[in-house]
């Protein structure tokens, strides 16, 4: 029996994600400490810089939704590949705050348009009965990249030198994003006469498990707010914390150390989102994203207090397996909620108002950085913002079963 096509490209995107992640995401952190060092950029600046690249992120999102539904996802990430890899080239060559900022701009549009948005739109049209593992697959792609290319990354600037290694970044972006797209992504199954998770049944599952709500009345409900701000609080203490963990680590006991901690947050990631794929194909969603959320503010709270390697290694793995998770969790209940129809255009909405979260937890906490000296005040507020969201999920779920049982009613 032939391999359906969707692996091929689930496996595609799985590499696709993890260049991107591995030059884009998780190299965010290592330059904050780089050219912080460098003595023209504070923490502060590179951290602002870093909260403009997710906020360019996520309104460009929006116009990359509308390009998804109407033009060949192949387009959408050549465009967005060579902006990156002209931005991490630009990187090195800049001596200005303001140059700093528009290139981090830019870099954040093309991340958007080789990232999560295109990978879990084609994905989402692909599979339904088994699109938690598929995500779960192709999305790991996220944290290898923080496990294979970070540290290498971190290696090549430390030894050569930023500005000098800057190029072959670029042109690693890509190298690594454009060329594998061309050759195995196809947007939509009906391009090929295919249905979705290649059974004959995938029709009558997606009618049956797709509520397909319209993009309007999807982005206008109550539970969409309510989910959406629970994402902004729980992204910010996720973002920032993954940000400055680097500089942290780094900060309390050396550089070397610190890209070893990049490298096992991003393994617990990786086995965290295996794991939880599979699980999340048997048991339901929402009670897994309680405890996901708890651990993660959890460990935040805790890499505040603590100095010694081994507890610090311990916290990583725990805010290493909620990180895979969380950010696998978020297109699923979308899908799950509003089905396919207009998922692109739904996902670009709350990619947009997650990166409000994004944006403010990098920021907040190289200011605090900065103000107090320290990274104590910074991880406790970010735990904090985790708990908040925490609050805002049990009243999204409230308005989700209060609207569920209204439409039973008529």
């Amino acid at each position: 029996m032939p391999i359906f096509r969707g692996w091929l490209i689930v496996s595609s995107l799985f590499v696709v994600l993890m260049v991107s992640s591995g030059l884009g995401f998780y190299t965010l952190p290592i330059l904050v400490r780089v050219m912080s060092e460098q003595g023209v950029f504070s923490v502060h600046d590179v951290s602002s810089a870093s909260a403009i690249f997710f906020l360019a992120s996520g309104i460009a999102g929006l116009k990359i939704a509308r390009l998804l539904e109407k033009n060949d996802v192949r387009w959408v990430v050549t465009g967005g590949g060579v902006l990156c890899g002209f931005c991490l080239w630009g990187l090195g060559q800049i001596q200005q705050v303001y140059e700093l900022y528009a290139i981090y701009a830019v870099f954040g549009i093309g991340f958007a348009a080789t990232s999560l948005l295109p990978a879990m739109t084609v994905i989402t049209r692909w599979f339904v009965a088994k699109r938690a593992i598929a995500i779960s697959i192709a999305s790991t792609g996220l944290s290898v990249g923080g496990v294979l290319v970070a540290p290498q990354v971190a290696g090549w600037v430390e030894t050569f030198g930023f500005r000098e290694v800057s190029i072959w970044l670029g042109v690693a972006y890509v190298a690594g994003t454009v060329p594998l797209t061309w050759l195995f992504i196809v947007g939509n199954p009906e391009n090929l006469g295919l249905s979705p998770d290649g059974e004959r049944e995938a029709s009558v599952k997606t009618s049956k498990n797709d509520s397909n709500i319209e993009y309007k009345n999807a982005v206008t409900s109550s539970f969409f707010v309510w989910f959406s701000v629970t994402y902004i609080f729980v992204m910010a203490a996720q973002v920032g914390g993954m940000i400055h963990i680097y500089n942290l680590v780094a900060f309390r006991i050396d550089a070397e150390y610190a890209r070893w901690i990049m490298g096992v947050t991003a393994f617990a990631s990786i086995t965290g989102r295996f794991a939880g794929g599979f699980l999340l194909h048997h048991v339901s969603i929402k009670p897994v994203t309680y405890v996901l959320i708890l651990v993660q503010g959890s460990a935040l709270v805790g890499l505040a207090t603590v100095w010694e390697p081994f507890w610090i290694t311990g916290l990583a793995v725990a805010f290493g397996l909620s990180v895979g998770n969380i950010l696998m969790i978020q297109p699923l209940i979308l899908a799950e909620t509003f089905g396919v129809k207009d998922y692109g255009r739904i996902f670009a909405v709350s990619q947009l108002l997650t990166t409000i979260g994004y944006a403010m937890g990098p920021e907040i906490m190289g200011a605090m950085f900065d103000y107090f000296g320290g990274y104590r005040n910074a991880f406790s507020l970010s735990g904090l913002f985790c708990f908040v969201g925490l609050v805002f999920f049990c009243i999204a779920n409230m308005k989700d079963s209060s609207c569920r049982r209204s439409r039973l009613l008529r």
